[in-house]
């Protein structure tokens, strides 16, 4: 971002960025995967995540998905679950109909 009157610019502290055309400090934010913290951009504890740039907390993963590493901006299906359908689901049994488990 500029420094007023130069053409000079200033850096956004570690792990933040800045959006174009930004031209104050303040104008930083998180980079995925970072939430604020005292004035920091610390990174989303492991089974959290976030999606975009911005200052908001960390959010937890849907049923059936982890975020696999500190700083993730996206959940994964966990271990032994698929993503056929768009939600994680253990996969049926070979020769199982899952129509038998209904209620």
């Amino acid at each position: 971002m500029p420094v007023p009157g130069s053409a000079a610019c200033w850096a956004c502290n570690a792990n933040a960025t800045s959006p174009p055309g930004a031209a104050f400090i303040w104008d930083c934010v998180c980079m995925p995967g970072f939430y604020m913290r005292e004035s920091q951009c610390r990174p989303c504890p492991r089974g959290l995540f976030k999606t975009g740039p911005g200052n908001a907390a960390c959010e937890a993963c849907a049923e059936n998905e982890e975020a696999a590493a500190p700083d993730s901006a996206s959940c994964v299906c966990a271990p032994g679950y698929d993503n056929e359908t768009g939600v994680c689901r253990q996969p049926l049994l070979a020769g199982v109909d899952g129509d038998e488990f209904a209620d």
